[in-house]
C-alpha cells in the first residue's frame, strides 16, 4: 500500500515540476474590449424582400439613426449572403453599439424610441407584427469586439 501511495506522490510531483514553469509564464494582455456588435440573420418571404427593405429605410433606421444621435449606436447595415445554402438566411443586420451598456438600454428608453418613430407604443406592436409576418428571425449574436493596444 505505501509503494502505491509512494507512486501516486512521485506522479503528483512530476505534474507539478512539469506544470510549474508553463504556469509562470506570464503573458501581458494587449486588447480592451470594444464596440459590440448585434448580428441578425432574417429569412424573408418569397416577394416580400422590398416590403422589408421599405420597412427598414421608413421605420428601423429612424430608430437606429435615435441611438446614434444618443451616442450609443456607432453603425448599422443590411447586407445579403452572395452565396446561400439551403436553410441559410437572406438577409443579415448589423448594429454596432459603443459599448456593452449601449446595448442594453432601459425599457423606458426604448419606449421613448419606439413612440418617437411610430407615434405610439401600439402601433410599434403593430408594426412588429406585420413585419413578423413576412420574417423569420433565424439568429441572432451578440459580438464583443476587441480592441489591439
Amino acid at each position: 500500500m505505501s509503494i502505491k501511495l509512494n507512486g501516486h506522490l512521485a506522479a503528483l510531483a512530476l505534474a507539478l515540476v512539469v506544470a510549474a514553469p508553463a504556469a509562470a509564464q506570464y503573458v501581458p494582455r494587449n486588447y480592451e474590449k470594444g464596440p459590440v456588435t448585434l448580428v441578425q440573420e432574417y429569412r424573408i418571404a418569397p416577394g416580400k424582400f422590398n416590403a422589408f427593405m421599405q420597412d427598414f429605410a421608413a421605420n428601423q433606421r429612424r430608430g437606429l439613426e435615435i441611438g446614434k444621435k444618443n451616442d450609443g449606436i456607432l453603425d448599422y447595415g443590411v447586407a445579403q449572403l452572395i452565396t446561400r445554402r439551403e436553410g441559410d438566411p437572406n438577409v443579415v443586420t448589423t448594429i454596432t453599439f459603443k459599448n456593452l451598456t449601449a446595448y442594453d438600454r432601459s425599457f423606458q428608453r426604448a419606449d421613448e424610441t419606439a413612440v418617437a418613430v411610430y407615434g405610439s407604443l401600439e402601433k410599434a406592436n403593430e408594426a412588429a407584427a406585420a413585419r413578423g409576418a413576412y420574417t423569420t428571425l433565424l439568429n441572432s449574436r451578440l459580438y464583443q469586439g476587441l480592441q489591439i493596444k
